[in-house]
């Protein structure tokens, strides 16, 4: 819930699921999934009708697979899914969001772009970079893992990151982010070591939380609609509760790019 994005889709839900006449018992797992298991069992035992997820890092579909005899019959996952499981969910185009990112930098003539955030068991970031991989090898750019830096969806990782960039040789004039929590933190960090976004740096954030355009170099970024999101999600359990037997739902919601100060054209960006 430090994240942003998470703590305004949980009001949406929150809101959402009143009209319902629902009651909302909430658990931060805080990314343990041990924490989250012991609260699946727990709403079990309080006979819950349902429940939303966003799974926690390192959640398989294994961890699920121990709960099956207590998961209620209504399960959506939000925001992030797991893969060989059978349940509802609703997520981002995280896929389309990096192409737009990369069409955009490759447009203001970037040719070396860091990839920065998330972890290889988070669904989006697979995502991320597959649309990152094959945006940049259809402008005919090399692939480069070295520019790829995994680390947690947090601000102060994206802090840190600004000097893992600053020291790669050669190094890019850019960056996308996994999330803008990542993109806030390495815009402060990168200040610091004298790259400044919208002058000498391009960086591109993703999801569009409020502080994005409140920043002294408002990010520009990839969209994703946390009301929307949590109104279907929402619709979704209800639907699933009422209909426990019916084929799963999975909902792809289409991202846009939204473009502000933090990206400058490469001539702009000294190496």
């Amino acid at each position: 819930l430090s994240d942003p994005f998470f703590s305004n889709l949980l009001a949406s839900l929150e809101n959402e699921l009143a009209k319902t006449n629902r009651t909302v018992f909430l658990c931060n797992s805080n990314e343990s999934v041990e924490r989250q298991t012991k609260f699946v069992r727990t709403m079990s035992e309080y006979s819950a009708d349902g429940l939303i997820i966003s799974p926690a890092i390192g959640t398989t579909s294994e961890h699920f697979k121990t709960l099956e005899s207590v998961i209620p019959s209504g399960v959506v996952f939000v925001s992030r899914t797991i893969a060989d499981t059978n349940y509802d969910s609703i997520v981002n185009d995280e896929y389309e969001s990096s192409i737009l990112a990369i069409q955009r930098l490759v447009e203001l003539g970037h040719k070396k772009i860091a990839f920065i955030g998330g972890v290889p068991s988070l669904s989006g970031h697979v995502e991320q970079i597959r649309g990152y991989r094959e945006a940049l090898e259809s402008a005919s750019l090399d692939f480069d893992r070295n520019l790829i830096r995994c680390c947690p969806p947090t601000r102060i990782a994206g802090f840190e990151s600004a000097e893992w960039i600053a020291n790669l040789i050669p190094r890019p004039t850019a960056a996308i982010c996994y999330n803008d929590s990542i993109a806030l933190g390495l815009l402060t960090g990168l200040q610091r070591v004298g790259l400044h976004p919208g002058r000498n740096f391009a960086l591109i954030g993703h999801e569009n939380i409020e502080e994005s355009n409140l920043s002294n170099c408002a990010l520009t970024l990839t969209e994703v609609s946390r009301d929307e999101m949590g109104r279907l999600a929402s619709k979704i359990l209800i639907d699933r509760i009422n209909n426990p037997d019916a084929p799963p739902k999975r909902i792809v919601l289409k991202t846009r790019l939204i473009i502000r100060d933090s990206c400058t054209s490469v001539v702009n960006c000294t190496t």
